[in-house]
């Protein structure tokens, strides 16, 4: 049960934080518009950015309560980088595309249902009374994971912008897009 927690957080936040697409190797002259490359250099680079800093929780403590606290702080880890990349959306507005607005608004919404669903999932940890006993340890994981099981097909913001061909487009040629 623990390692199936650990596998679905670690997928959420790989899935969340990370670049889905990779982008043309072409030479030929760019389609895509100057305003909206550079909106998609910068949302990318946020999300390199909490990648780098996210905390995956430490494993192999026989302790449940070290282990729940290791959990508990890799949540908090993965709220604050939800919250920074949630900033950094913000800063840089919606994508300057037809239909970016309407992007923005379903990519932000479910930003902010997974920020919640974390939220919730830590405090649930962070209450659980978890004993010496492995059992009281794997019922709080179980509990804490009831709030994230509508997560898991969340692919991040970037599959919901992927869904508007223009943005796809745009993060499909900017660099900071690249897979390494």
């Amino acid at each position: 049960m623990v390692r199936r927690l650990i596998t679905g957080l670690t997928l959420l936040s790989v899935a969340g934080m990370t670049l889905v697409g990779c982008g043309s190797d072409s030479d030929d002259e760019s389609s895509v518009d100057s305003e909206a490359l550079e909106w998609a250099e910068s949302f990318c680079g946020h999300i390199q950015e909490g990648s780098e800093a996210l905390n995956l929780p430490e494993t192999g403590s026989t302790d449940p309560q070290q282990t729940r606290d290791d959990y508990v702080g890799f949540l908090d880890s993965l709220s604050e980088q939800l919250d920074v990349l949630a900033q950094g959306i913000e800063s840089d507005g919606p994508p300057p595309v037809m239909n970016g607005q309407e992007s923005y608004d379903a990519a932000m919404t479910q930003l902010n249902d997974a920020r919640e669903a974390v939220a919730s999932a830590t405090a649930s940890l962070e209450e659980a009374e978890v004993s010496e006993d492995p059992a009281s340890l794997e019922a709080a994981i179980t509990e804490a994971g009831e709030s994230m099981t509508e997560l898991q097909a969340y692919g991040g913001p970037e599959d919901t912008f992927r869904n508007n061909p223009d943005i796809e487009a745009a993060l499909d040629e900017a660099e900071n897009c690249q897979r390494a």
